[in-house]
C-alpha cells in the first residue's frame, strides 16, 4: 500500500514536482529578476542629474535625492516658471530658456543666506546645461535643444530643471552655549516636459 501522500496547494505542487520547480525557478523566475534589477538600475542612471564634478566625474544625484514637499514647507516657500524660450542659433539646436523664481523663506530663516544653483537636464542621455549660480529672480540657461528624440527604446522630450538650494544658518554662541553652524541642502526639479511653451519644435 502506498503510503505517500501528494501535498496540495502551490507549494505542495512545487515539493511534489521539484525539477520542475528548479526549471521554472531557472528558465523563468531569476531571469525576470535580473532583467527587473536593470531595468530598476538604467532607469536610476538614466533620470540622474549633477551639480558637481569630482575628478572629472559627475557627482550623481536621483529622483530619490529630490527633497519632498513637507521639508521644503519647514523651510521656504518657492516657485519657477519658464518666462520666455527662443533659439539662439539659425539651426535650432540650442535655445536660451529664461525663468522666474518666486522664493521667499519662513520667519525663522529670513536673516540667513540661501544659495541657489541651476541645472537643465535630459533623462536617458545625460546631456546638461552649464551650471547657474545666480541669487536673481530671473535668470537664463543655455541648452542643446536637438529634442525630441529617441535615445534606445526611450523618447527624451523637453529638458528638466534641477534646483539645488543650500541653507547656511550660524547661530552665534550664547553665554555657555557654543555657535551653531546649520547646512540643509534642497532639491527640487520643474519638468519642462509637463509645461506649454512657445516655439517648440514638433516631431
Amino acid at each position: 500500500m502506498d503510503t505517500k501522500k501528494e501535498k496540495k496547494g502551490f507549494f505542495g505542487w512545487f515539493a511534489n514536482h521539484p525539477t520542475k520547480a528548479l526549471l521554472i525557478l531557472l528558465l523563468v523566475i531569476v531571469p525576470v529578476l535580473l532583467l527587473s534589477l536593470i531595468y530598476a538600475n538604467y532607469t536610476k542612471k538614466g533620470k540622474s542629474f549633477y551639480f558637481e564634478k569630482k575628478d572629472d566625474t559627475p557627482v550623481l544625484l536621483y529622483q530619490s535625492d529630490l527633497s519632498s514637499k513637507k521639508k521644503i514647507a519647514d523651510y521656504f516657500t518657492f516657485t519657477v516658471n519658464i518666462d520666455t524660450f527662443k533659439y539662439v542659433e539659425e539651426d535650432k539646436t540650442k535655445g536660451d530658456y529664461t525663468f522666474k523664481k518666486v522664493f521667499s523663506p519662513k520667519e525663522n530663516y529670513k536673516e540667513d543666506d540661501f544659495t541657489f544653483k541651476y541645472v537643465l537636464a535630459s533623462n536617458w542621455t545625460h546631456d546638461q546645461s552649464t551650471v547657474s549660480t545666480t541669487r536673481s529672480n530671473d535668470f537664463t540657461l543655455t541648452y542643446d535643444y536637438d529634442l525630441p528624440k529617441r535615445h534606445s527604446i526611450f523618447k527624451v522630450g523637453k529638458p528638466i530643471l534641477y534646483i539645488e538650494i543650500t541653507l547656511k544658518k550660524d547661530t552665534p554662541a550664547i553665554g555657555n552655549l557654543p555657535a551653531v553652524s546649520e547646512n540643509e541642502v534642497f532639491y527640487l526639479k520643474y519638468d519642462l516636459n509637463k509645461v506649454e511653451y512657445p516655439n517648440v519644435r514638433q516631431k
